[in-house]
């Protein structure tokens, strides 16, 4: 989950609209 969270984040600096996607609630990230 740890590895999860620090890729996801990672991926939500260059682009947060495609992180939506590819998180099924799209909660946890969305700020």
């Amino acid at each position: 989950m740890s590895v999860l969270t620090g890729v996801a984040l990672s991926e939500v600096l260059p682009s947060r609209e495609s992180m939506r996607e590819h998180l099924p609630h799209g909660k946890p990230f969305v700020r």
